[in-house]
């Protein structure tokens, strides 16, 4: 990334004609994340600018306009809605607008919690495994899982509810002209799948499920399975060519390291679905999830309440009884419509003669009652006033550039309260490293 001037999206400025700045929430590599609020519709959204030289020519700026909408066909509760995505053309600047969420990814919850409890896992991972199992089955892969990109949120009853991020861009950048060598094959080192790594031209589905089987790991002990060696090793391409032999120590052996005990079922899970050929690994992502449960020796979660709600048995035939009163009901159908319509005969005859005698006068009130006041409603609360536009190339990428080395690490704990969740906690003890660690280069990429 090329040094620029220090400068950021200011609370208030106006992006793309009518987004307007709230705040910023999270900063990388490639762009920053803000909250903004759209003057169109006064609702607040989350807007991804990226930085204008990842996407530098015209056919892929084109094709970045298509890949970031790609899960629009595909419904599911589990993929982060996107209401706008583009190239805004004053300043050049790749963006979308999508839904704000307010929770935290598991990374941030992780770094918190330390580890989670199989139980728990096995419920977050097969939320993950029904968006997966959608997108597989449209062809489309996401190319870098990883804890950032998966999101918890909850339901209005209070349940958790997982978002699946960054769906569509993985693909365009690791083909933009503009991407380095690091990331032309995208992914997150320490959950990347060897055929991501020498991009063979295997990609697929089963590179997401390579994914699927690190994160479980590292959610159950608390660091990525490959974490030792990236902070052993001493280049990027050692690192590498250590992963893609793949997994040799078992991961209950090395679990205990941490004191963590897994049973010894999950070894064979965890080497089927981190073997370095994607024919054996598993069929789907939700086999997947299924398999790890019972290695695990817990349940697979019950269905949400609206996926209840949509169950073929409550949707077909609602009220029709079944089994043998049935058949004495059915008897009784024709003798019951015989009784419904006289009795409705008769209260039609009686209505007519009521309606012919009422009087003219009633007619007449009634026709001119006056309608009953409307309440009133306070004007909604007006955003911030708009400031100048960004206009140029220049200020977006300066304003991104800066925000993305202004936020390295997690905001102060009396920062306010971020769309993406509360701020990291900091009470747990830290040793300072005697120099900067290659997994900490490797998470940046």
């Amino acid at each position: 990334m090329n040094t620029l001037s220090r400068a950021e999206l200011p609370e208030g400025a106006i992006f793309h004609g009518h987004y307007q700045i709230v705040r910023s929430v999270n900063a990388g590599a490639m762009g920053a994340v803000y909250e903004v609020v759209d003057l169109k519709t006064r609702r607040r959204r989350a807007l991804k600018v990226m930085l204008p030289s990842i996407i530098q020519n015209a056919e892929m700026r084109e094709r970045f306009k298509l890949e970031a909408t790609i899960t629009a066909d595909i419904v599911s509760e589990h993929l982060v809605e996107t209401f706008d995505a583009g190239v805004d053309p004053d300043t050049g600047a790749p963006f979308l607008t999508m839904e704000l969420l307010q929770g935290d990814d598991l990374a941030t919850l992780l770094q918190e919690r330390r580890r989670f409890a199989p139980a728990e896992i096995v419920a977050l991972l097969f939320q993950v495994a029904r968006a997966l199992d959608k997108t597989h089955a449209a062809g489309i892969v996401h190319r870098d899982l990883k804890p950032e990109n998966l999101f918890v949120t909850h339901r209005d009853d209070g349940s958790p509810r997982v978002k699946v991020l960054d769906f569509g861009i993985a693909k365009i950048v690791a083909q933009s002209e503009a991407a380095d060598r690091q990331t032309r094959n995208l992914g997150t080192p320490p959950y990347m799948s060897p055929e991501q790594i020498t991009g063979d031209g295997t990609i697929g589905p089963r590179s997401d499920l390579y994914a699927l089987g690190h994160i479980a790991y590292a959610l159950l002990v608390g660091q990525p399975y490959w974490g030792e060696e990236a902070k052993t090793c001493e280049t990027v391409y050692s690192f590498l060519m250590t992963m893609m032999q793949g997994a040799k120590e078992p991961p209950t052996q090395r679990a205990k390291r941490y004191g963590v005990t897994l049973p010894e079922a999950f070894d064979a899970w965890f080497a089927r679905a981190t073997d370095i050929v994607p024919a054996v690994r598993f069929e789907s992502a939700s086999e997947q999830i299924a398999a790890l449960a019972a290695s695990l020796g817990v349940a697979l979660p019950a269905p949400a309440p609206s996926e209840v709600l949509r169950s073929p048995a409550l949707v077909a035939a609602p009220g029709i009884p079944t089994g043998p009163a049935s058949d004495k009901q059915t008897s009784k159908a024709p003798w019951m419509a015989i009784v419904v319509a006289f009795v409705a005969l008769l209260l039609g005859a009686s209505l007519v003669v009521l309606v012919a005698r009422r009087p003219a006068q009633e007619e007449t009130k009634t026709a001119n009652a006056a309608p009953a006041a409307s309440a009133n409603v306070a004007p909604p609360e007006r955003p911030p006033s708009p400031q100048a536009p960004l206009t140029t190339p220049e200020a977006v990428t300066a304003a991104v550039t800066a925000t993305a080395s202004a936020l390295p690490t997690p905001p102060a704990a009396s920062a306010p309260a971020s769309p993406r969740g509360k701020a990291p906690s900091h009470s747990a003890p830290s040793k300072p490293a005697s120099k900067s660690s290659l997994y900490d280069q490797l998470k940046t990429l």
